[in-house]
């Protein structure tokens, strides 16, 4: 995995390794977004509050991985999620722990680190 991930989603990483995640709440229209953003993708408002992430999300879509890049070559087939947090906002990431998933299961929110100080966002079945 290449270390060109970009700043924003290496601190993002970091901050669910750290169990400090957080989401940004428009104070304007209440919706939640992800990082980076300087305005809610909603609505004008530029004022964007950093809040707690609970890191419990439901599957809403997966998908089998046959081909994939080089550097997850050796973990193919594989599954990737959609999942919806608590708060609202949408991430993807990897299944981790279990060889299946269904739509409406509950999963948790995780980080693998790779060297470079590359990050993988996974979500393990609760």
């Amino acid at each position: 995995m290449s270390a060109q991930q970009p700043n924003w989603f290496v601190e993002f990483a970091q901050a669910i390794d750290a169990d400090d995640a957080f989401y940004l709440h428009c104070t304007a229209c209440q919706s939640g977004s992800l990082p980076p953003r300087s305005s809610c993708p909603r609505c004008p408002n530029d004022v964007l509050e950093r809040r707690p992430l609970s890191r419990q999300a439901t599957v809403r879509s997966h998908a089998l991985v046959y081909v994939t890049i080089p550097r997850f070559i050796d973990d193919a087939p594989y599954t990737v999620v959609l999942a919806r947090l608590e708060e609202g906002v949408q991430l993807t990431g990897q299944l981790r722990g279990a060889d299946e998933v269904s739509v409406g299961d509950p999963v948790h929110l995780g980080v693998e680190k790779y060297p470079e100080d590359a990050w993988l966002l996974t979500f393990t079945p609760d």
